[in-house]
């Protein structure tokens, strides 16, 4: 970018390009210096190609040169371009225009095995279609500056003629968009077919009628005058029993699926695996509580869900040894997880969850170490009570871990 600045102290010049007539005039007189004999059709093509810029023109003319020949004719400009010439761009407008893409598609591949240029082609054909354009609209080759033989000029009216002007438009606009794909895609001739297809064939598809099947099921979406929605069958369980429904999707509700939460009702299963006793019905035991009972359903204390994983964690480390009217004699193993279980919090819990299990309102008292006379008292090692310690076991349970191995030997104490 230019600054201001500098752009200021600067004089502009804008250049023009140069018409056709001028650069053939130009052409004459260089060929004429050289020595050259060059076609009058040859120089006008070399004009037309090199859209008003003098130096490409020249620059044309120079390789023509190379060819050694008496005199330059169009045969070896289209050779030396991969050109295919008006007439034969006039043949595949025809087909265009008459809607053959087979026939466009013939010419295409012969024009091509001959070592045509598909960009080269594609020019040739805009620059032709505009041709025929604005003879559709103004019927003047000279008002529109279009620079043609006889011969062209009335295959260029014709086909005017033979065409609409918005067939012409969405033609030129198809072509016209191409050099850049042409260019860079590594796709060859493609793009020009998919244009001669897609032009060929988008007015036929815009001229055909609607189907009457098309527009049946729009019709029938509007039930008749008079006629009662038709109401959802509110018999889903029975037709599951009958069979499947004749067509997928209807608007059926399906039966809930009460059989898993029945079952985990029945089982006084949560879901996680762990047992729900309380969720079943309780027994009420009629007469005094003995101490057999409270053995018989103290498993289903343990998993009771009014009790945390810690609290169940600490009760499993003791057992009821006595029974006092309905004070509960709990019996632990160590001092630690007795007073745990002793405070207040802890307790009330322990019993509303006893007493919930045995129907009756119940109280507990911890001891430690003191069990019945005819269980002999083991005295756990260090690992075992390690493993008992709800510490440790919650950590556990939170980090998803296993002891692998416990350092130390038995305590003395």
């Amino acid at each position: 970018k230019v600054l201001p600045t500098i752009i200021s102290r600067c004089q502009r010049f804008d250049f023009r390009r140069i018409s056709t007539t001028e650069v053939v005039r130009r052409l004459e007189t260089v060929a004429d210096s050289e020595g050259l004999q060059v076609q009058p059709q040859a120089l006008a093509a070399i004009a037309r190609l090199s859209t008003g810029s003098l130096r490409d023109a020249l620059g044309l003319l120079d390789q023509l040169t190379v060819y050694g020949a008496e005199e330059i004719t169009l045969e070896q400009l289209q050779g030396l371009l991969g050109t295919v010439g008006s007439e034969r761009v006039s043949q595949f407008v025809d087909a265009l225009i008459d809607r053959d893409a087979a026939v466009g598609l013939a010419r295409l591949t012969d024009w091509a095995q001959e070592g045509m240029d598909a960009r080269q082609f594609t020019q040739e054909l805009v620059e032709y279609l505009r041709g025929v354009m604005l003879l559709k609209v103004s019927g003047n080759s000279k008002q529109n500056g279009l620079d043609l033989t006889h011969e062209a000029m009335e295959a260029m009216r014709a086909q005017a003629e033979r065409s609409s002007l918005h067939q012409l438009i969405d033609i030129t606009e198809r072509f016209s968009t191409l050099d850049y794909t042409l260019r860079t895609g590594p796709y060859g001739y493609l793009p020009l077919e998919l244009a001669l297809v897609a032009s060929t064939t988008a007015l036929a598809l815009q001229a055909q009628p609607v189907r009457s099947t098309d527009a049946a099921p729009a019709a029938r979406t509007t039930p008749p005058a008079g006629s009662r929605p038709k109401q959802p069958d509110a018999r889903p369980a029975q037709r599951a029993a009958e069979g499947p429904p004749a067509r997928p999707g209807a608007y059926d509700t399906p039966t809930p699926r009460r059989a898993p939460m029945e079952a985990h009702a029945k089982n006084g299963s949560n879901g996680s695996g762990e047992s729900q006793p309380e969720s079943a019905p309780v027994e009420q035991h009629n007469g005094p509580l003995t101490l057999e009972h409270v053995e018989q359903l103290w498993p289903r204390v343990l998993n009771s869900t009014l009790l945390n994983r810690s609290v169940q964690a600490l009760l499993k480390g003791c057992r009821p040894i006595g029974l006092n009217a309905n004070n509960v004699v709990l019996d632990f193993q160590y001092e630690f997880h007795k007073t745990k279980i002793e405070e207040p919090a802890t307790t009330a819990a322990v019993e509303q969850a006893l007493g919930k299990v045995l129907g009756q309102a119940a109280t507990i008292r911890c001891t430690v170490g003191e069990g019945r006379a005819e269980v002999p008292a083991r005295t756990p090692s260090a690992g075992e009570q390690v493993l008992a310690d709800p510490l440790v076991k919650a950590t556990m349970n939170i980090f998803n871990g296993k002891i692998t191995e416990i350092n130390g030997g038995e305590s003395d104490s």
